[in-house]
């Protein structure tokens, strides 16, 4: 069995490496301070939507994170997709979406109706893309909301 450190180690290790991180890259105390900050919002908002998708009855699951998103998650019902949540570092609320994979035989009916298609998303709220040279197509449809749009029994129970 692993030799596993105490979380009183394990924080100052943690701590002792971050602070080499820093030194490193020259980081200094007012950007620590706000790498810090931001990342502390991260995870409480993380905590927060996860509380939030448990009382709405469903599972975020695959979390990411990287330069661009503070966070990304998976939503599920059950065994049911019912695609994702995110949010960049800069935006002030978050990304509802999906992805719909059409045939690419019915890209005509697509192009036929894609005004609207384009009426209905925009008059709702949703962004639609179309990645036409896949087969079969993709459709990407995102909706944004505020951070403060996010209640247990809104958009997240809406899924």
């Amino acid at each position: 069995m692993a030799n596993r450190l105490s979380s009183e180690d394990q924080a100052k290790q943690i701590r002792a490496e971050l602070h080499a991180v820093m030194k490193q890259h020259g980081v200094s105390l007012e950007q620590a301070a706000e790498l810090f900050t931001q990342c502390a919002d991260m995870l409480r908002t993380c905590a927060e939507l996860l509380g939030l998708a448990e009382a709405a009855g469903l599972k975020l699951a695959g979390f990411k994170t990287d330069e661009h998103l503070e966070l990304y998650f998976n939503i599920h019902r059950g065994k049911a997709d019912l695609g994702f949540i995110s949010k960049g570092w800069s935006d002030p609320g978050f990304r509802l979406g999906n992805t719909l994979l059409l045939p690419a035989s019915k890209l005509p009916l697509l192009q036929a109706n894609s005004h609207k298609i384009s009426k209905l998303c925009a008059t709702n709220g949703l962004v639609v893309t179309a990645h036409e040279k896949r087969n079969p197509v993709e459709l990407h449809l995102e909706s944004v909301i505020l951070q403060g749009g996010l209640q247990p029994d809104g958009i997240l129970a809406g899924h």
